[in-house]
C-alpha cells in the first residue's frame, strides 16, 4: 500500500515596506507568494507606515517603537503560526535586519530586500552628509524629501506608472511622493545603530540578500557589510543585474518571488 503524505507547510512570511510608505509596495510580491500557497501578512507599524488619513502629531516617528512593534508582532504571529520568515524592503530591510537580531527565537529566516545600511546610491550626490543638518538642526523643519525619477526603478513603463500615482494620489507603489525630515532622521539613527550592532553576535538564523547591482539608493557595499558580519553558513545572496532600488516591483520581482518561494521552501 503507498502511503501518500502531505508537503510541509511553508512559514508564514511577514513582508515590511518602506518608510513613510504603505503595503503597496509589496503587492506583486505578496501575490505571487500567495500564488504558491504562502500566507502573506503585511503589518501596519504605528508612525512608520504613511496614511494619507494621519495626524502627524499622533504618529510621532520613532525608529525604537518602528522596531519594538515588529518584534511584538512577530511573536504574536509565531505563536499562531509556528514558522516565520521575515522579509522587508529598504528601510522595510533594515527593520526586518534590526528585528532578527532582537527577537531570532521567533523566526526561521530573513530576506532583507534592497538593504539601506548606507545611503550610498549612484543617484545619491557626493554632499549628501550635509543632509545631517536637517536631520539634526533646526534647518530641518525646512526641508522635506521628494521623490523623483527613477523612483526606484528601471522600467520605463513602470517608472511612468509610478509618476502619475505619484501625481494624482500622493503615493505609488514605489512610496509616498515626500518623506518628512522627521522620519528620514529616526531612519539615519536606524541605520547606524544596525550597522554597530551587526558588530556584535550574530544569531545563527539563516539569510538571503537580494539586492540589484545598479541601486541607485544603496549600493552593493550594503550587501557586502551584512556579508562580512553574518553567520558565513546561515548567509546566501541574489544579485539582479536588471532592477533598480525597488526589486519588488522592477524588471525581476519576478526572480525575487521565486528566490521568497524557494527558500521558503527550504524552511518548511
Amino acid at each position: 500500500m503507498t502511503i501518500y503524505r502531505d508537503e510541509p507547510r511553508p512559514p508564514l512570511v511577514v513582508l515590511v515596506h518602506g518608510l513613510h510608505s504603505n503595503q503597496q509596495e509589496l503587492a506583486f510580491v505578496k501575490a505571487g507568494l500567495e500564488r504558491a500557497g504562502i500566507v502573506c501578512v503585511l503589518p501596519n507599524i504605528e508612525g512608520y507606515t504613511f496614511s494619507d488619513t494621519r495626524t502627524e502629531k499622533s504618529r510621532k516617528p520613532d525608529w525604537r517603537s518602528w522596531v519594538n512593534q515588529l518584534v511584538q508582532e512577530l511573536y504574536k504571529l509565531n505563536k499562531l503560526h509556528g514558522r516565520v520568515i521575515l522579509t522587508g524592503i529598504s528601510t522595510g530591510a533594515n527593520l526586518s535586519l534590526a528585528a532578527a537580531l532582537e527577537a531570532p527565537d521567533t523566526l526561521v529566516g530573513v530576506v532583507p530586500l534592497s538593504t539601506s545600511l548606507f545611503i550610498d546610491g549612484w543617484k545619491i550626490p557626493s554632499y549628501n552628509f550635509l543632509v545631517l543638518l536637517a536631520y539634526y538642526t533646526p534647518l530641518g523643519v525646512f526641508w522635506t524629501y521628494k521623490e523623483s525619477s527613477p523612483y526606484g526603478v528601471q522600467d520605463e513603463r513602470i517608472r511612468n506608472w509610478i509618476e502619475r500615482e505619484l501625481t494624482n494620489k500622493g503615493t505609488s507603489a514605489a512610496g509616498s511622493s515626500t518623506i518628512p525630515n522627521a522620519y528620514l532622521r529616526e531612519n539615519h539613527r536606524l541605520l547606524l545603530w544596525l550597522r554597530k550592532r551587526l558588530k556584535k553576535e550574530i544569531p545563527n538564523l539563516p539569510l538571503l540578500a537580494i539586492h540589484a547591482l545598479r541601486d541607485e539608493i544603496a549600493s552593493i557595499k550594503n550587501v557586502n557589510y551584512l556579508e562580512k558580519y553574518w553567520p558565513l553558513n546561515y548567509f546566501d545572496k541574489l544579485l539582479l543585474a536588471n532592477s533598480y532600488h525597488m526589486i519588488s516591483i522592477d524588471r525581476e520581482r519576478a526572480k525575487v518571488i521565486q528566490a521568497l518561494i524557494n527558500f521558503s521552501k527550504k524552511m518548511a
